[in-house]
């Protein structure tokens, strides 16, 4: 049995749509690991690795 035969043309559309989904799907996944990092967002004075106090927190601009 003969396999289908991609031409050049076609070849290179779907060459074309998997590097657009590919891109698409590292866009999503930097999107989930940014949206991800946001949920572990503390404060400078909830950090245990610094003396910031909520007063001095308020007075930084």
């Amino acid at each position: 049995m003969e396999k289908n035969k991609l031409n050049k043309e076609e070849e290179s559309i779907l060459d074309t749509i998997l590097a657009e989904a590919k891109e698409f799907a590292d866009d999503v996944n930097e999107f989930y690991k940014f949206k991800k990092s946001n949920k572990k967002f503390k404060w400078p004075w909830q950090k245990n690795n610094n003396n910031l106090t909520t007063k001095d927190s308020n007075n930084i601009k």
